[in-house]
């Protein structure tokens, strides 16, 4: 997507997301998990502090941006990015914190295919690394999901490759729970067996970047993000610009 028109819908949906929340908007993740420099480079515009669209080490047949190699090669704790490359520390001041996978992603998908077990299985692989290192683990879910089914529509314009690289692989959505009160129950279970460990604290992720990486407990040198009770000059978002030429 251009520039000039991630700008405009990052704006229009930022403002939007404000006026509703009543209050500022400051962490990200991108349609499909997909970001770039670019991106984050607007993001920084808007006064967002953090973007979770990157997936550090997953590598899977679930996900709907199933071509990603430098996820395989991107760090896997939280760090800023580079003016360069999303997938690279740099000196921006947003933060990228990963969405947590160990080649297999810590996602609601993920739950829907493999079942409570398995993933109480990859959360507790996580959960050893976090004790070790630091590094948080992120969660994804859709709040849709809790709402009964909607079979996709098919998508038919562009080439074979180019859905693929934009969708992921139309077979997967068969193996999805469709039942929504069994999707609701299974993600109580395994936020239930979370809550069960020790020294386990739910954050959401503007929270996480205020109240940890602001103090520096990621282990690299930090510079705080926008704070939301501080007076601070209007961002992009909250200007007046253009309707977005769709």
């Amino acid at each position: 997507m251009p520039e000039d028109m991630q700008r405009c819908y990052l704006t229009e949906a930022t403002r939007s997301l404000t006026e509703r929340a009543g209050r500022p908007v400051t962490s990200f993740r991108g349609p499909r998990v997909k970001t770039s420099n670019v991106t984050q480079g607007i993001l920084e515009e808007l006064g967002y502090s953090a973007d979770c669209s990157v997936a550090s080490q997953r590598l899977d047949f679930v996900s709907s941006n199933l071509v990603k190699p430098a996820w395989l090669l991107a760090p896997r704790s939280p760090y800023h990015p580079s003016a360069h490359s999303a997938f690279r520390r740099g000196d921006r001041r947003i933060w990228v914190v990963p969405l947590s996978a160990m080649i297999a992603p810590l996602i609601s998908s993920t739950l829907y295919v493999a079942g409570v077990a398995a993933m109480r299985s990859l959360w507790a692989i996580l959960y050893r690394e976090a004790l070790r290192t630091g590094k948080p683990i992120v969660y994804l879910a859709h709040p849709f999901e809790f709402a009964p089914f909607t079979e996709p529509a098919a998508r038919r314009s562009g080439s074979l490759l180019r859905r693929i690289r934009t969708h992921g692989l139309s077979l997967r959505s068969r193996f999805y729970e469709k039942d929504h009160n069994v999707r609701f129950e299974a993600n109580r279970k395994l936020l239930q067996y979370a809550r069960g460990l020790p020294n386990v604290e739910f954050l959401t992720v503007s929270a996480y970047v205020r109240t940890r990486l602001a103090n520096g407990e990621a282990g690299t040198s930090v510079r705080a993000p926008p704070q939301e009770d501080r007076a601070r000059p209007p961002t992009a978002a909250e200007r007046p610009g253009p309707p977005c030429n769709r």
